[in-house]
């Protein structure tokens, strides 16, 4: 905060351009090609493919891919982890668009289902 004691927000990205020691490094970054950045549509199809039928596994208490005890331990969780990436991945790696939520929210809101408790009725 200022002396005044008013905020002010700054866009990391502008941050990181105008200082001269990350300057070069946000350069690289910018450029890289990663699974959210200027790839191929068929390696993000493969990888959102990949990660679905992880998550599929994970769901079904197939923990038998995993050496990591919290993933085996938590099966649901991992699985909803491996749906979220695949929403991130087909949406262009953009958490806060109307694509990522339209896709996982649907899974979201399936999982909240299985989790609601029987009436009895």
């Amino acid at each position: 905060a200022a002396p005044g004691g008013v905020g002010r927000e700054l866009a990391m990205g502008a941050v990181l351009k105008r200082e001269s020691a990350t300057a070069d490094w946000y350069a690289g970054m910018e450029s890289f090609p990663g699974p959210f950045g200027r790839v191929e549509l068929s390696t993000t199809d493969t990888m959102s493919r990949h990660l679905t039928d992880l998550a599929g596994r994970f769901a079904s208490g197939d923990t038998r891919c995993t050496t990591l005890a919290a993933a085996a331990s938590f099966p649901h969780s991992a699985a909803l982890m491996f749906h979220f990436l695949a929403s991130l991945a087909e949406a262009d790696g953009k958490v806060q668009s109307a694509a990522f939520w339209e896709r996982f929210s649907a899974v979201v809101g399936f999982r909240a289902a299985l989790l609601r408790p029987d009436d009895g009725g």
